[in-house]
């Protein structure tokens, strides 16, 4: 393999390198030879003419020598940044692949435990624990609302209308209860003759609020207690008691 090489004396030569087996130090390869490869002419001359051949044997077998352990030198170097290169590569990927795996595991696990709590938010929807929850809360957050409600005006009049209905109801049904044991002591039994005040009026803005045949019901039964857990709405023209 032919190649250029510069000199020192800005001199251009051309040589030819032998063989991979020839070897200066071993005298496949002739001192003479190299020396006329990489000398000018004119300095290569003057060094043989006057007898400087030995000298030259030496200097330039320690300048090969210098060079083959410089160039083997390269060579493991290279092999070894080749080898470490390898290595570093074989690593990144080994850490890619890792980096890759742990990324996966980490989403199966977030699947699995998305899973897991739709499963247990479903088994806690299905469940009387859920309904019985729901139903607190609701009734909470009803008792909340009513609460509020009742400071507003309009439930304060409500309210007192509610208190004055239930007030007349029991009144009324407290009296009727108390007439009828007297009546059934006798006949002749007059409440002013007594000194009470006469029957009470049925409410009959309350009774024609009732379902139908609720106070029927009632009043057949005899049964006075009934009618009061069939307690109407009071009417829009009930006003409440004087304060």
């Amino acid at each position: 393999m032919a190649e250029r090489v510069r000199c020192d004396t800005q001199h251009t030569v051309a040589y030819t390198f032998p063989s991979p087996g020839a070897s200066i130090m071993h005298e496949g390869f002739p001192v003479v030879d190299y020396a006329s490869a990489i000398l000018p002419p004119g300095d290569l001359a003057r060094m043989t003419s006057q007898g400087f051949q030995p000298l030259l044997e030496d200097s330039i077998r320690t300048h090969v020598d210098g060079l083959a352990k410089t160039i083997g030198a390269l060579w493991a170097a290279n092999h070894s940044q080749a080898k470490l290169q390898r290595e570093v590569d074989e690593v990144r990927a080994a850490l890619q692949a890792r980096e890759k795996a742990f990324s996966e595991l980490q989403l199966l696990h977030a699947r699995e435990r998305e899973e897991v709590a739709k499963k247990a938010i479903l088994e806690f929807k299905a469940s009387d624990e859920f309904q019985k929850t729901i139903s607190d809360r609701v009734e909470a957050k009803e008792s909340d609302l009513v609460n509020k409600w009742l400071k507003t005006d309009e439930g304060e009049y409500w309210h007192a209308r509610e208190v004055l209905y239930a007030f007349q109801c029991g009144k009324y049904l407290t009296q009727r209860k108390l007439y009828d044991q007297l009546e059934g002591l006798g006949p002749d039994f007059y409440p002013s003759v007594l000194g009470l005040p006469a029957r009470m009026k049925k409410p009959e803005a309350a009774i024609a609020l009732l379902p139908p045949g609720v106070y029927r019901q009632e009043e057949e039964s005899g049964n006075s207690n009934e009618w009061c857990w069939f307690f109407p709405r009071p009417s829009e023209d009930m006003v409440p008691l004087a304060s």
